[in-house]
């Protein structure tokens, strides 16, 4: 069992989530609690995966988190624990795939950022979905879910078309074969 504070779009809820993940990789709600959880960024890839960036900030730190659902089921996420201040970095970032779902990833940037791109192992380039930027939190935030059996292997943040920084450093491995 393992847990991850979210923002329930569906339903407006914020609250801990206690899941347990069958052997088909969905999971399954065991119980809800109150937290500070707020969604921050939300998509859609394809018709019916779409996925929630959420961040909970506590104890001088800033929980984020990025959720897929697919019909009723939600996927393990993935997520970084980080300051409130990203101290001079321009990017922090994490990508994962669980069982039956595609590659994704999520950045959380400085407010100098108008663009994120992933690149792929296959070579696409993959421009992230950006918020505004978000002062309580001093960073805007970034994800995309990738092709199917494509491996995000780098990310590029740009301004205005100058590139800012190039990560994550050394590059992300890519398994050699991925299957979607």
């Amino acid at each position: 069992m393992r847990s991850g504070r979210i923002f329930d779009p569906r339903t407006g809820r914020r609250g801990v989530r206690l899941v347990t993940t069958t052997h088909d990789g969905r999971g399954t709600v065991m119980a809800d609690e109150k937290s500070d959880g707020i969604a921050v960024l939300q998509g859609e890839a394809g018709r019916d995966l779409r996925w929630v960036v959420s961040v909970d900030e506590g104890r001088g730190s800033l929980l984020v988190m990025l959720t897929l659902f697919r019909g009723g089921h939600r996927a393990p996420g993935i997520g970084f624990d980080g300051t409130m201040s990203l101290g001079g970095a321009v990017l922090e970032s994490s990508r994962g795939r669980a069982d039956g779902y595609p590659w994704h990833v999520m950045a959380r940037t400085d407010a100098s950022a108008t663009r994120v791109v992933a690149t792929t192992d296959r070579g696409t380039e993959v421009e992230l979905a950006l918020s505004a930027f978000m002062p309580e939190y001093g960073s805007t935030f970034a994800a995309a879910v990738m092709p199917d059996g494509e491996c995000p292997c780098a990310l590029r943040v740009e301004r205005d078309g100058a590139i800012l920084d190039v990560g994550p450093q050394p590059s992300w491995p890519c398994p050699p074969a991925i299957g979607g």
